[in-house]
């Protein structure tokens, strides 16, 4: 009744002019996953995540998401809901600053400090090099952080699901033939259309309908023990990968942020470019409850500025820039004990993997 009462007073304001479309908003509660809230309101997830600009699908209970805009008719208040959007668009995900240059600081320095790259310092403020001088004032984009949520606690049941990023010739049927399901399961389970599948983007695969109830219990247990395995083993992978700050690439080289977000987003998580902005991921957990594929993180200066992937018995593998490629250090070492912060946990916890 509450819901109704508040639908009907946006229908009413946006009847008399003073707003350009109602926006219906859905608090999320324990249990609930963008899939549920999605089936819920007869919208896609994809359409869910483009609304409240966010990358990752894990949402917290408490969180407050933007499920529908409901526009109004006239052509005319269609152009102005666009023309502020697109105002608000540039602005909804970052803060501009100025910094004034230090005696002894470098774009490097200034990139580390602010989490964000050399590269993009560059385009921001039309620089052809890398030189900056004492007193210049630098133009630097922060993004916006997320509101602060007491008591965060991950909600999404990933161990039971399997994530899969579309390639490039992949059709729906294809997809669904690989994991032995009818295009029409995938298209119910990830609420899509023809139109919607494109590349890139993540699909749920849900389980086979044909498995026993005890065989799919089984399986998902599987797949859970499975998930943070393989983690650990696409981590080491990489091992003596040569470092190279700003690199992403397996071949050319990785920073320590960008090992991170690749071995990651082959599993389905997508996280941010820096350690800073990855360490705002996630929950945070007591180094005796760490487990493999758990990240790591650690503080250099003021700021959190390195992160690497824990593998048990206090060991964890990162793009070292000190060796200058990827390698398998310890918690242990006076350095790292020192600027130890904290572990975060964006996987699935798994309490009988047996720490590498």
């Amino acid at each position: 009744m509450k819901k109704i009462l508040i639908l009907s007073l946006f229908f009413f304001i946006a009847g008399r002019g003073i707003c350009d479309y109602v926006a219906l908003y859905h608090t999320v509660k324990k249990g609930e996953n963008l899939y549920i809230i999605a089936k819920k309101y007869g919208t896609s997830v994809n359409n869910l995540k483009r609304l409240n600009n966010i990358k990752s699908s894990v949402i917290l209970p408490g969180q407050k998401l933007l499920v529908k805009k409901i526009h109004r008719k006239t052509s005319r208040e269609k152009i102005s809901f666009a023309k502020r959007t697109s105002q608000k668009s540039a602005v909804w995900g970052y803060r501009t600053v100025y910094y004034r240059v230090k005696r002894g600081d470098s774009l490097w320095k200034i990139s580390k400090k602010f989490g964000v790259s050399v590269k993009e310092i560059k385009k921001w403020n039309k620089l052809r090099s890398s030189i900056i001088r004492p007193g210049e004032k630098i133009k630097i984009k922060i993004p916006k952080k997320p509101p602060k949520i007491k008591n965060p606690k991950p909600i999404m049941n990933v161990s039971a699901k399997v994530y899969y990023t579309v390639k490039k010739g992949d059709t729906i049927e294809s997809v669904a033939k690989k994991f032995g399901i009818t295009p029409e399961e995938l298209k119910e389970a990830n609420l899509i259309t023809e139109s919607d599948f494109k590349v890139g983007q993540i699909l749920v695969i849900p389980p086979k309908r044909i498995l026993s109830e005890q065989k799919h219990t089984e399986t998902e247990i599987e797949k859970e023990g499975n998930l943070r395995s393989e983690v650990v083993e696409e981590a080491l992978s990489y091992i003596n990968v040569p470092y190279k700050l700003g690199g992403a690439s397996k071949k050319k080289g990785v920073d320590c942020s960008s090992f991170i977000q690749l071995v990651y987003k082959k599993f389905g998580f997508e996280l941010p470019r820096t350690s800073y902005y990855q360490y705002k991921q996630g929950i945070c957990i007591k180094l005796e409850d760490a487990e493999p594929g758990d990240l790591v993180f650690f503080r250099r200066g003021r700021y959190v500025g390195h992160v690497g992937i824990y593998l048990g018995n206090n060991l964890f593998i990162h793009a070292s820039d000190k060796q200058k490629r990827v390698t398998i250090s310890s918690l242990e070492k006076p350095y790292f004990k020192k600027h130890f912060v904290c572990v975060k946990r964006i996987l699935p916890s798994d309490e009988n993997l047996i720490a590498w």
